[in-house]
């Protein structure tokens, strides 16, 4: 699968200034990549055949929540949220499709046999594995089996946020992971308190390149 170059408005937004105007100086350097016209503007139809396109006619499943966001597929990753039934249809990466045989054994493999909870509703959703959230829903017994993480990012306190950031950032050594990165690996709660203290992201710096990356935490 090929990778889409965000759209003008997000790379300006996200520090690509200097991106944009070399696209701009010299667009037929550019012209062989695609690129997203603008975040979330694709219609209905335009999204169904860029759905067609990443399945290769429904060969495969759609792409992971975190591969879309870090590849500049936000748009569609919106649109797909709002359409569950497309997913449905289609199957998503590390999400749908599984039977229930399947979807039991990721518990196990997420719980470590049993041995911890499942992973909260955010950090399933984060990762890529809404199937599995959409199947816990409809099997309430299991989570009450094995019992679910109900710690969310987003309510971390402002101590926790900078051990977070700490930890990410492996004591200040590198620069905090990319926006992409954060939200596909389930820290949209990090990324939200981020963006509420930008003086935060000026002393640690942020990575704007691997936001479809993950790294060993």
């Amino acid at each position: 699968m090929k990778p889409i170059l965000p759209c003008p408005s997000w790379l300006q937004k996200n520090s690509y200034g200097g991106l944009v105007r070399a696209m701009q100086l010299r667009p037929e350097l550019f012209a062989h990549i695609p690129q997203e016209r603008r975040a979330g503007g694709r219609t209905s139809e335009e999204q169904l055949q860029l759905v067609i396109q990443l399945t290769e006619n429904g060969k495969k499943p759609i792409p992971g929540v975190g591969w879309l966001i870090g590849n500049g597929y936000s748009g569609l990753y919106k649109w797909l949220y709002r359409h569950p039934e497309v997913v449905e249809k289609y199957g998503q990466d590390w999400a749908g499709g599984r039977t229930s045989e399947e979807q039991l054994q990721l518990v196990m493999q997420l719980t470590e046999n049993g041995k911890k909870p499942i992973p909260h509703r955010q950090w399933l959703c984060g990762n890529g594995y809404t199937g599995l959230d959409s199947w816990l829903r409809k099997h309430p017994e299991v989570v009450e089996k094995y019992g679910q993480d109900r710690l969310r990012a987003g309510r971390r306190t402002p101590e926790e946020q900078l051990q977070l950031v700490m930890q990410l950032t492996e004591n200040g050594k590198k620069p905090i992971p990319g926006v992409g990165w954060l939200i596909g690996n389930g820290y949209s709660g990090l990324d939200a308190w981020l963006r509420k203290h930008p003086e935060v992201v000026e002393k640690y710096g942020q990575d704007r390149l691997r936001a479809g990356k993950r790294i060993d935490a």
